[in-house]
C-alpha cells in the first residue's frame, strides 16, 4: 500500500503488484495466497488490505525515499515508527519522570519498531491520549480519532472518552468539541472508503467473528501464559500490583483513582474487541499477543501513581523492564506463536489442572502449524491431553498416552475437554468455548 501511494497510483493494488511487492520486499516466494483477500477485491480488479491506507501514507514519502536510496522499505517504516514513538516520548516526559518513560517506552512494543505494521502507530497514539486526557482533552479524542483509522473499536473508545472528559472531567469547552469533530472525521476515512470502494463499512471483518465472547476469549490476551501480556512480561504485573498497593494506602484521595478507572474502562472495551478476533494464536511480539500493546498503552495513570510513591523503586522497575524487553522483545527476534512459552510447557506439564487455555493456542503451540486441527491431542508427556466427544460410546485417546474413564458430558458429538493427569489419575475439565476453533476427528485406536 505505501509503495502504492508513493508512486501516486492510490492504495489498492492489481495482483501482479501485490505478487512483485512481496517477492521483492518480503522474499514470498508464493505471495498471493497468503496477501491477497478475495472479498476485498473491487469493481476495478484491485485488492484493498485488511488494514485501512492511512498508517501508509505515513509511511509513503519515506517509501519513496528509500526506493530513491536503494535501500530496503523496511527502513521508511522504521523511520516512521521511530518517529511515532519519539512523539508519544515527549508526551509522556510532559507528565511523568525518565524512569517512567523508559518503563512504558521500553516495553514489548519495542520489537515492532523496524516492522511494516500498524503496531506502533496504535500504541502511540493511545499512549498519547491517555498521557493528555487531563491537561489537554482535544488531543486524546484527536488521537483516538486517527487510532481508528486502523481499528474501528476505538471510534468506541473515542466517544467513550468524550464522555469521561465532559462528564467526570466537566471540561466541556469549545477546543474540546472541536478535537472530537477532527476524530470523529479521521474515525469516519475507513468506513466511508471501504463503503465507496467494497460496498462494506470495514474490511476487518474479515478476521473477526461477532460473538458473545467466553471468559476465555475475554481474557486470554491478558492473562494467558502463551498469548497473555501479563504472563509474558511479568514487570508490568508488578507495576500493577504496587499500583494496587498505592490505592489501598491512598484509598481516600479518590482524585487518585479517576485516572487509572477511565484505563480500565477502556481496557474493557478493548478485551472485547480483542475477543471478537477469528484467529487468536497469531503472531508478532514474540509470544504474547500483538494485542496486549494496547493494554500496556493505558498504564500512563498506573506509572504515575507508583512513581509518586517511590521514584526509586520505579527507577529499579524501568531498569528492569528495559533489559527484560531488550532479552525477551529485541526487534531481531522472531515470532514464537506455534510453539508453546517456557511458563505454559512447565504448567502443562506439571500443573495441568491450573490453565485450561482456548483449544486453538492449545493445538497450534503443540503443532506447530495453524488452521484446521486434527483430535486427540497430547502433551509430550501425555499430562494434558484435549479429547473431543463423537457421539459414539467411547472417546478416541491418542495412542502413546494412557486413557482413562471420560464423563457423559464429553462424549457427546462436537464436545470437547481437557484430560489433565493427576497423582489419582485424571480430571476432565471443559474446554472454553471459542468461535473460530476447527477440528476434525482422527482415528487413533479403539476408544476407551
Amino acid at each position: 500500500m505505501a509503495r502504492g501511494m508513493a508512486q501516486l497510483v492510490g492504495a489498492a493494488r492489481p495482483l501482479d503488484a501485490v505478487a512483485e511487492s512481496a517477492r521483492v520486499d518480503w522474499n514470498e516466494s508464493a505471495p498471493e495466497f497468503s496477501l491477497v483477500v478475495p472479498s476485498l477485491q473491487g469493481a476495478d480488479g484491485r485488492f484493498d488490505f485488511p488494514h485501512f491506507w492511512f498508517y501508509s501514507a505515513l509511511a509513503a514519502p519515506l517509501v519513496q525515499a528509500a526506493s530513491v536510496l536503494g535501500v530496503h522499505v523496511r527502513w521508511a517504516f522504521f523511520g516512521i515508527n521511530l518517529a511515532l514513538l519519539l512523539g508519544a516520548t515527549a508526551m509522556l516526559r510532559a507528565r511523568l519522570a525518565a524512569a517512567s518513560v523508559m518503563l512504558l517506552v521500553g516495553g514489548p512494543v519495542l520489537w515492532w519498531i523496524d516492522k511494516a505494521h500498524t503496531e506502533v502507530f496504535t500504541w502511540s497514539l493511545v499512549t498519547m491520549a491517555v498521557a493528555a486526557l487531563q491537561v489537554a482533552p482535544q488531543w486524546s479524542l484527536v488521537a483516538l480519532g486517527i487510532a481508528s483509522t486502523q481499528n474501528p473499536s476505538f471510534a468506541v473508545v473515542l466517544v467513550l472518552t468524550l464522555t469521561w472528559v465532559t462528564l467526570v472531567q466537566r471540561t466541556n469547552t469549545r477546543s474540546v468539541w472541536m478535537g472530537f469533530v477532527a476524530g470523529l472525521g479521521a474515525a469516519a476515512l475507513a468506513p466511508l472508503y471501504y463503503q465507496w470502494r467494497l460496498g462494506i463499512w470495514s474490511a476487518l471483518l474479515v478476521g473477526a467473528i461477532p460473538h458473545r465472547p467466553s471468559v476465555a476469549e475475554f481474557t486470554a490476551v491478558l492473562i494467558d501464559p502463551n498469548i497473555g501480556i501479563l504472563a509474558n512480561d511479568p514487570i508490568l504485573l508488578v507495576l500493577l500490583i504496587a499500583t494496587a498497593a498505592f490505592l489501598v494506602a491512598h484509598r481516600r484521595e479518590i482524585r487518585c483513582w479517576a485516572p487509572g478507572f477511565y484505563s480500565l474502562v477502556v481496557g474493557i472495551v478493548f478485551l472485547a474487541s480483542f475477543s471478537q478476533a477469528a484467529n487468536f494464536n497469531s503472531g508478532g511480539t514474540p509470544n504474547p499477543s500483538r494485542y496486549g500493546l494496547w493494554l500496556t498503552a493505558l498504564l500512563v495513570p498506573a506509572a504515575a501513581l507508583v512513581e509518586q510513591s517511590s521514584q526509586a523503586f520505579m527507577k529499579v522497575l524501568a531498569t528492569g523492564g528495559l533489559i527484560w524487553s531488550l532479552v525477551f522483545f529485541h526487534p531481531h527476534l522472531g515470532d514464537h506463536y506455534l510453539r508453546p512459552t517456557r511458563v505454559a510447557t512447565w504448567v502443562w506439564a506439571n500443573w495441568a489442572t491450573a490453565d485450561n487455555p482456548l483449544p486453538e493456542v492449545f493445538c497450534e503451540r503443540l503443532t506447530g502449524h495453524e488452521g484446521l486441527q486434527e483430535l486427540p491431542l497430547a502433551t509430550p508427556t501425555c499430562s494434558k491431553v484435549l479429547l473431543s466427544g463423537s457421539g459414539m460410546a467411547g472417546v478416541e485417546w491418542p495412542a502413546n498416552c494412557p486413557s482413562g474413564e471420560v464423563p457423559m458430558w464429553c462424549r457427546g458429538r462436537g464436545a470437547l475437554c481437557y484430560a489433565n493427569r493427576t497423582v489419582g489419575g485424571w480430571q476432565f475439565t471443559k474446554v472454553p468455548e471459542q468461535a473460530g476453533f476447527r477440528y476434525r476427528l482422527r482415528e487413533v485406536h479403539e476408544a476407551k
